[in-house]
């Protein structure tokens, strides 16, 4: 399929990027430019004329009439932790009516960032994947959804599925944690149909490549150093270390189930965004249990630094496997969460490992679930459980559930419905008896250590 791109397209998609580096273009903007772009530098293995540039076009309703014959449909989504290197980009794939699934991979990092994005790798469908696909995607309908419209979708970067018309231009549906009951299904289809995990190693071993590239350069920067000034420099560089990873994480509990850390890094992490205060601060990392609208206020984040990392669900559980990522200055596990107001597939909950070692389990919308057995081998030092006791577990099973994961800190939140305006309840909050029994109210801060 290389051999049909043209160094021309291949120079024009490079220099999109760059441009939207620059003038900070919003990300669906820019998830949308590099979709059109990757179409044009592909063309599923055909070349093609000149496609009008469409890309960030808003779907018009029951303007399509025949669809691309071509590309079946496209999905963007986060897919970030691989090792000390991390894609701060959505990846982007194109779902092609031959089966094939064409995959944007990086050319080129810049420290933990990928900065270029353009080269494709090509993997296959098996014909029951495809099937599935076909058969779950309502393309008018998708057609039709109109992203600016309330209960459909909430302003956001991440979740989109791209289609195409007969002239290969794009449409665009979708948004950041969508609400949509008929597009969180399809985008469910697909995202259980694509081969993650192969587009995950292909990825993996393409930011490897590079990476070992880079080191190689800097390498060749130190052959003008004789071996006592080599010397000289590596002790230089072990007495500062412990200075650069002094301090511990700080969590502020704002109230509900919305928590804010701030790690001994400085980097700041959201969850679940929706009560209180102290969103003023940009967000590194956004981590997102479920799609309930009192888990979802992403409106409330004032502010996103350029690299910030958005995982939910539709990540954190793929093809029915829990995933994990490492971002370096944290580790992700996503766990099982549910009950019979949350389905399995559309929860989780999460445990986060900073780099001294402390841990939090996040126990997100449950009850208590046969997972949880096996939580405490892993002797979590922070574990927060729901216990509202209307859509989750009460107190009581919450109790329960802190001691079969027995960490050393056992904290309730989520103690009441989001309907009730509260976002604390004295009441509740005395009742459990968790092992390490700590209370936070909306506004404290906990320092998070050993």
């Amino acid at each position: 399929m290389g051999n049909g791109i043209s160094k021309r397209r291949c120079d024009m998609f490079k220099n999109s990027f760059k441009l939207g580096k620059q003038i900070y273009i919003k990300r669906a903007m820019l998830a949308a430019i590099y979709t059109l772009l990757f179409v044009l530098i592909t063309g599923c293995g055909k070349d093609k004329e000149e496609v009008p540039d469409q890309a960030g076009k808003e779907p018009a309703k029951n303007a399509i009439q025949d669809f691309s014959s071509e590309y079946f449909a496209g999905v963007s989504f986060t897919k970030s932790g691989w090792g000390e290197f991390y894609d701060c980009l959505n990846v982007t794939v194109i779902i092609c009516t031959n089966h094939e699934v064409l995959i944007n991979m990086p050319t080129k990092l810049d420290g933990q960032e990928v900065i270029e994005s353009g080269t494709i790798k090509t993997l296959t469908l098996t014909d029951e994947q495809y099937s599935n696909i076909e058969n779950g995607i309502d393309r008018q309908k998708l057609a039709e959804l109109d992203p600016e419209s309330d209960n459909d979708v909430m302003d956001g970067s991440s979740s989109y599925i791209y289609l195409y018309d007969k002239d290969q231009n794009v449409i665009i549906c979708g948004g950041y944690m969508p609400t949509n009951e008929d597009f969180i299904r399809m985008r469910k289809v697909i995202m259980d149909n694509i081969p993650i995990d192969e587009i995950t190693e292909a990825r993996e071993a393409q930011i490897e490549k590079l990476r070992n590239a880079d080191y190689s350069e800097e390498d060749d920067d130190d052959e003008g150093f004789d071996d006592d000034t080599k010397n000289d420099m590596a002790s230089d560089g072990d007495s500062t270390s412990d200075d650069e990873t002094a301090g511990s994480a700080e969590l502020l509990y704002q109230g509900h189930a919305s928590l804010r850390i701030t790690t001994s890094e400085g980097k700041v992490i959201y969850v679940d965004p929706f009560m209180g205060d102290g969103y003023d601060e940009a967000a590194d990392l956004i981590l997102i249990t479920h799609a309930h609208k009192d888990h979802t206020a992403m409106e409330l984040i004032s502010e996103r630094n350029e690299d910030c990392s958005i995982i939910t669900y539709s990540e954190a559980l793929s093809q029915g496997s829990y995933q994990s990522f490492d971002l370096g200055y944290v580790k992700i596990e996503a766990t099982a969460a549910y009950n019979s107001n949350h389905a399995k597939e559309e929860c989780v909950g999460y445990i986060l490992t900073f780099t001294d070692g402390v841990s939090v389990y996040i126990s997100g919308d449950t009850s208590l679930t046969t997972e949880m057995t096996e939580l405490s081998s892993k002797e979590i030092d922070y574990a927060f459980f729901c216990c509202d006791g209307v859509y989750n577990m009460d107190v009581n099973e919450a109790t329960e559930c802190a001691k079969l994961v027995n960490a050393k800190h056992s904290i309730p939140y989520h103690m009441v419905p989001s309907d009730s305006g509260k976002g604390f309840d004295e009441n509740v909050a005395a009742q459990f008896d968790g092992p390490g029994k700590t209370i936070l109210q909306p506004g404290d801060i906990l320092e998070l250590s050993k």
